[in-house]
């Protein structure tokens, strides 16, 4: 019998350990299952209105629930003014919900790529087909 250290990918799936995550090229982004990553994200229950702010940290936020959500405050109503670009990339102006591994909600998955952040399933953030 072989223990399970329950480790969740970011494909939103169950994994026994890192290691088999790893070989199945999945990034691990929860030391436990992913229910319980799903719950903590799921705790902080936000409108879908689209009203996107700056948070302090530099951050475009769907909304300043998202932002307060995680634990940021608003500097400004609006997208970030350094928030389009990356290492010369500019990320198109679409809103695309992508979930962060940091729990973060970006506008789109460029933006998540430009923070550095792992995506996570969407069904992580709440996130369904029809938004």
């Amino acid at each position: 019998m072989h223990d399970c250290d329950n480790v969740c990918g970011a494909d939103g799936r169950n994994y026994c350990n890192a290691c088999i995550a790893r070989c199945n090229k999945v990034p691990v982004v929860w030391r436990g299952e992913c229910d319980a990553l799903r719950a903590a994200h799921k705790r902080c229950l936000c409108p879908e209105a689209r009203e996107s702010v700056c948070g302090t940290d530099g951050v475009t936020y769907a909304n300043a629930c998202y932002a307060g959500c995680n634990k940021v405050e608003v500097d400004y109503i609006g997208n970030c003014a350094d928030d389009t670009g990356c290492n010369g990339v500019l990320c198109p102006m679409y809103y695309e919900p992508a979930c962060g591994a940091n729990g973060v909600l970006y506008s789109n998955k460029c933006f998540a790529a430009c923070a550095g952040i792992t995506l996570l399933d969407s069904s992580f953030c709440g996130i369904t087909a029809d938004m």
